[in-house]
């Protein structure tokens, strides 16, 4: 255990470098813009789907959703950050 304080979950002496979240934010622009660019089309124009395969679209339809919310938000998937 550590001593340092806690608000809300998350350690308050803990920080990000600069160039650390600029990476996280270009992954999460890599990860987002590219499902976005393959799927976002493939959802809005599809045929009949299985239940596999649509559940697996609709999944990295959400993934890309987050990966960009990760743009404005990039530490916020990580609670010791």
């Amino acid at each position: 255990m550590t001593n340092q304080p806690e608000v809300g979950g998350a350690r308050v002496g803990s920080q990000v470098s600069l160039w650390q979240l600029n990476l996280l934010r270009m992954g999460y622009l890599v990860i987002g813009g590219g499902l976005a660019v393959v799927k976002w089309p493939l959802l809005f124009n599809h045929g009949p789907w299985g239940l596999k395969e649509g559940t697996v679209e609709c999944m990295l339809v959400a993934m890309s959703v987050v990966a960009l919310m990760g743009l404005r938000y990039p530490s916020a998937c990580f609670p010791s950050c």
